[in-house]
């Protein structure tokens, strides 16, 4: 489908014989010129064949004579019957082209329906029926000649040949609108309106969500067959094939990557890296490096899981530009450390606009961040409602690498801590510029990412020999790490034990907490009762220690605790604790305490005891 309405002034176009190319009045064009002349509203020039008028005077007569089509102006036409601002001129079908008077490419002032016409005027249909609509369908016939549809997770997306280069967009940003724009001006000779683009989109968007196949959308990582694939997001569109034999730049992937505007490129890879190649830029105790070396190949599974990484220290300890070293070599972007995200939509969308998550100087992690953080890492289903849709709700499933930092360990809740791996950062000695650590930094990336992407072929050639007794948390990053170790040139199985020995150390840290304390001296001699009596056995126990009076026993920490915080014992803060003693229900029955949560006599009942 083409539009087949010339939107070119007459007088500027020419046939190849030299001769003015115009359209001979119809007896349904006569009708309007007897009505604006007989008024004095304007001059039909014959020979140059257009009529000179004014567009209020237009509007009176699309009344007047009952024209098709939607025909608005601004000019009020204040100097009627004298005045003239439009030349008209005859089109097929009772049709005529109206050209607001002024030089070549200067925009006019116009109503919504005017359009500006590749040669550069102010211009619109007068007595054409369904004008926007004929361009519309126009619009997304081309639209579908020259681009293909598809959807993702309810995203529409459109794939494009761009700079030279096949590209993944979706179908509603900017991009695509200012591409569509371009060809439709290439194409169909005409200066879309926004409205037109509007709705040819929405129409486009309806097509790839419905009837349009669905093929998955990475970002910057991909698995494909048993084969992962780096996009290195230059500006060749380079892509890295990684399998058990080893890596290499990969011409056509299989795979479609889609690109954000804030995501910048990778450095090339190189072979011949090594360890030593990494170690200068992060100076941390032999284990942590060990832990970090297995996060950095860990981020390169597309399939997860993924620890999440917690960098923690004072002041001057470089936790942000640790991490910003981290980024630059798997999932280089132009946001460098964002704040919490204020809302579940949020976090969708940073999940959906980049691969590695990155969240700097956090002071506090509320429940309902903790809790996504957590099926992120592992994988799961974030939901909300659709926006102005009540009934509606969408759901965003995926599994991202997250990095926070922060002065103090913000990661308070069990089930996150047992899906962290947490490095603790050793005050700077010799302080360099950044500027210069950096500069080095550019130098060893290529071969630190070769490196990894050694660890990466190996993982992939081993990881289904990979056998690991007592697994612990997070057991497919452990075999995934343990399977790459000899691409990285390590010693097998040094990487999980030091996860483990950090898990262990995580494990003591929670049970060191007052509650925790609390509930383990109360499972010594057993307890079976409600939310309030619990809290009131646990407020009752002391330390065994005598009272400073020398009467009674001291507080326990966990008396304290509630004295701290001026505890009332009501029913919000009985379920908080309550709560809590249920996020601590793997971690105490790893130490031979039972709970157990069951309804008797019309409660809801708590039963704790050693095993």
């Amino acid at each position: 489908m083409s539009i087949d309405i010339d939107d070119t002034p007459a007088v500027a176009k020419k046939e190849k014989k030299g001769k003015q190319k115009k359209s001979k009045p119809s007896e349904q064009h006569r009708e309007l010129i007897d009505w604006i002349v007989s008024r004095r509203l304007g001059e039909w020039d014959e020979e140059a064949g257009r009529l000179n008028t004014h567009t209020a005077a237009l509007l009176e007569a699309v009344e007047a004579l009952g024209l098709k089509g939607d025909f608005k102006t601004i000019a009020t036409g204040k100097e009627l019957p004298g005045d003239r601002n439009c030349y008209c001129y005859p089109k097929p079908g009772g049709a005529w082209l109206v050209v607001r008077h002024g030089k070549k490419g200067t925009v006019v002032k116009e109503a919504d329906t005017w359009w500006q016409s590749q040669d550069g005027y102010t211009v619109c249909l007068l007595n054409k029926a369904e004008q926007k609509g004929d361009a519309i369908g126009a619009i997304v016939a081309l639209a579908h000649r020259s681009y293909r549809f598809f959807h993702f997770e309810d995203e529409a997306y459109v794939e494009v040949e761009r700079r030279g280069h096949p590209e993944v967009l979706m179908v509603g940003e900017d991009t695509f609108r200012r591409l569509l724009r371009i060809l439709v001006t290439k194409h169909l000779k005409i200066v879309a309106l926004n409205e037109w683009l509007k709705n040819a989109i929405d129409q486009l968007a309806a097509h790839a969500l419905e009837e349009a196949p669905e093929y998955p959308v990475f970002v910057r990582l991909a698995e494909h067959d048993g084969k992962v694939y780096l996009d290195l997001c230059d500006r060749d569109r380079t892509v890295i094939e990684v399998d058990a034999v080893g890596w290499r730049v990969c011409a056509n992937p299989p795979v479609r990557f889609f690109r954000t505007k804030t995501m910048l490129p990778l450095k090339m890879p190189v072979k011949g890296g090594t360890i030593a190649d990494l170690k200068p830029f992060f100076s941390i105790e032999e284990d942590d490096l060990l832990l970090l070396i297995g996060v950095l190949v860990g981020f390169l599974n597309p399939d997860g899981p993924y620890p999440v990484l917690q960098l923690i220290g004072g002041d001057g300890r470089g936790k942000t530009f640790f991490a910003l070293l981290i980024l630059l070599l798997l999932d280089s972007t132009k946001v460098v450390g964002c704040a919490p995200p204020a809302k579940v939509e949020d976090l969708m969308l940073a999940a959906k606009q980049r691969r590695i998550l990155f969240f700097d100087n956090l002071s506090d992690i509320v429940k309902w961040l903790s809790d996504a953080l957590c099926r992120l890492s592992t994988g799961g289903a974030i939901e909300r409602r659709t926006l102005y849709r009540n009934s509606e709700t969408s759901a965003f499933v995926a599994k991202r690498p997250i990095i926070v930092t922060g002065i103090r360990d913000v990661i308070e809740a069990p089930d996150l801590v047992s899906r962290t791996i947490k490095i603790d950062l050793p005050k700077i000695e010799n302080r360099g510029r950044e500027k210069d650590l950096l500069k080095a930094f550019e130098e060893a990336r290529p071969k630190i990412l070769g490196w990894l992407l050694d660890g990466v072929s190996s993982a992939l050639k081993r990881q289904r020999d990979i056998k690991i007794d007592d697994l612990p948390r997070l057991a497919d990053f452990c075999v995934w790490a343990t399977a790459a170790e000899p691409g990285l040139g390590l010693e097998q199985g040094g990487i999980v034990a030091a996860y483990r020995e950090a898990r262990k150390a995580a494990v003591s840290e929670l049970l060191s907490g007052g509650f925790a304390q609390a509930v383990l001296t109360l499972a010594d001699r057993g307890f079976d009762g409600s939310g309030k009596e619990l809290m009131d056995a646990l407020r009752k126990q002391g330390t065994g220690t005598p009272g400073k009076d020398g009467t009674g026993t001291e507080d326990s920490a966990f008396v304290k605790e509630l004295k701290g915080r001026g505890f009332r014992g009501t029913d919000d803060e009985i379920k908080e604790y309550v709560g809590r003693l249920r996020d601590l229900v793997s971690t105490l029955e790893a130490q031979g305490v039972s709970i157990r949560f069951r309804r008797g006599k019309g409660r809801k009942l708590i039963t704790i005891k050693k095993t």
